[in-house]
């Protein structure tokens, strides 16, 4: 991820020297610029990925609500299985899980 991180600071630098922003300046301090460019461009990159993954374990929890809660109305595994978008196996796992904990 460095390598991404310091390309687009790089690319960042060269653009504000060509613009004449800050010249001096990065030029006498242009190692330190980009090393806190990258880790910034870095961090900003994990948070994402980080959010993502939270967001997909969200999502996947929610959906298995609502089948168990579908299976507590003892609904048909057909429409459970086209609504939810879960495999039969994965449905047939939440139920058991189900009647293991005695709510089914």
């Amino acid at each position: 991820m460095q390598a991404g991180g310091g390309n687009q600071a790089k690319e960042i630098i060269q653009r504000c020297k060509q613009e004449n922003i800050l010249v001096r300046f990065l030029e006498q301090r242009e190692k330190e610029v980009i090393g806190m460019m990258t880790t910034d461009v870095e961090y900003v990159n994990w948070m994402n990925s980080k959010w993502k993954e939270n967001y997909q374990q969200g999502m996947e929890q929610a959906q298995e609500k609502v089948v168990r809660e579908m299976l507590a109305d003892h609904m048909p595994m057909e429409l459970i299985m086209k609504y939810s978008e879960l495999s039969e196996e994965r449905i047939l796992e939440l139920k058991k899980d189900l009647e293991q904990a005695g709510e089914l």
